[in-house]
Order: C-alpha cells, then sequence, then structure tokens
C-alpha cells in the first residue's frame, strides 16, 4: 500500500508541475504579445516626435537636416558606431532627444536620409524618416514615393515620412 500511495503522490506532484509549466508558458506569450504591443506605440510616439522636430528644423533653417554619415541611411541602429548618429544635428540643436527603436536591432530600427534634387527623379531636395518595421501588423504605412523610388515598399510593414524642402 505505501507503495501505491507514493506513487500516487508522484503522479499528483508532477501533475501540478505540468500544469505550473503551462501557465508559464500562456502567461509568457501572453506578454510578450503586451510587450509587442507597448514596443509599437514608444515607435508611434517617436515618429511623431521625429517629425515635429525636423518640422521644427525646416521652419528654422529653411533647409532639412543634413546627413551625418556617409551610409545610404543614418540609422538608429549601427552595431559599428556607437555614437548614435541618427538625428545629430536635431540633437545639438535641441530640437530632439535620443530616440531609437525598443529593440534597435537590424530588423527593427529607424533611419533618416536627406536626398539631392533630381533624386529618384524627385524634382526637388527631399528627406525620408522610416520605421524599419513594427512587431505588429499595421495598416498605415505612411508616405514616400518618388518617380522612381517608393520608399514605402522598402519598409512594408514600418512607416514612412518623406519631407521636400
Amino acid at each position: 500500500m505505501p507503495n501505491e500511495k507514493s506513487i500516487k503522490s508522484l503522479v499528483s506532484i508532477i501533475f501540478i508541475i505540468i500544469i505550473l509549466i503551462c501557465g508559464i508558458i500562456i502567461f509568457g506569450v501572453y506578454m510578450n504579445e503586451k510587450w509587442r504591443s507597448k514596443r509599437d506605440v514608444r515607435r508611434r510616439v517617436d515618429i511623431q516626435t521625429a517629425m515635429k522636430a525636423v518640422n521644427f528644423y525646416l521652419l528654422d533653417k529653411n533647409k532639412l537636416p543634413q546627413n551625418e554619415t556617409n551610409n545610404e541611411w543614418d540609422s538608429s541602429y549601427d552595431p559599428e558606431n556607437k555614437n548614435q548618429t541618427l538625428f545629430k544635428s536635431l540633437r545639438e540643436e535641441e530640437l530632439l532627444s535620443h530616440i531609437f527603436d525598443p529593440k534597435n536591432d537590424l530588423e527593427h530600427n529607424y533611419r533618416y536620409h536627406r536626398f539631392e534634387a533630381g533624386e529618384y527623379g524627385c524634382l526637388r531636395p527631399f528627406a525620408i524618416f522610416q520605421v524599419t518595421n513594427f512587431e505588429t501588423l499595421v495598416n498605415d504605412n505612411g508616405e514616400g514615393v518618388c518617380p522612381e523610388r517608393n520608399f514605402v515598399a522598402e519598409a512594408p510593414n514600418g512607416y514612412t515620412i518623406q519631407w521636400f524642402e
């Protein structure tokens, strides 16, 4: 009998452990989805903040901020350069504090570039700011198109803003 009782106790303990593990997994999946949504909210706030800062700069200087690097895009994610060059000139003008994607990796980052008149068929100088990817699906991807390049298509689950001088 004691043997049968200890087997039932062992089975009960294993059953409780399995239920706890399942509960932890379900809670983890639920919280991960919540954190994904919260990171996307942060990205949307950063879009508005960057848009306002660039608009103020454009009004004040009558030109768009220059690129900070020689790369095609100034990015919040640059594993070789930890100096956070994205919008350095806006930070120096005290129009913007550091903004960076909450994950800030190769897939999720912010990027900016100012293009000269004539590039990609656009007649005036223009700049593009992009949130390259949201973690949840988005319906509004912003706007940014020139006759020879559709910037919105380059970030299909992101957001694109285009300014013209």
